[in-house]
């Protein structure tokens, strides 16, 4: 259990402190269109590959870690939106998992 709370609380924190760090450096000039099409491919890969390499995993452990992998791609495309509504999905998207354990 607590395994699972650190394992969602560290992709969270991470990818609000990514949205925060490029809205504040780089939210109102012309670089958004660059780091949107470095983040694009980010996700693809991350989603992509550690989904192919988990479905060939026979370990329970390795399966999770390279779901975890994906998950994080699937986190930052809520920062790629660079929006409230973007944020809103993070939060979304983090707040079952981490009040789960308390439940």
């Amino acid at each position: 259990m607590v395994t699972g709370y650190l394992s969602v609380i560290s992709k969270g924190s991470a990818a609000f402190v990514l949205m925060t760090v490029l809205m504040k450096a780089f939210g109102t000039c012309a670089l958004v269109e660059a780091w949107n099409v470095g983040l694009f491919w980010i996700i693809i890969a991350s989603i992509t590959i550690a989904n192919l390499f988990a479905i060939r995993q026979k370990n329970l452990k390795r399966f999770m870690a390279f779901s975890a992998i994906s998950q994080a791609g699937y986190l930052i495309l809520g920062v790629m939106d660079g929006t409230a509504q973007g944020m809103t999905s993070l939060v979304f998207y983090t707040w079952p998992p981490t009040s789960a354990p308390s439940l």
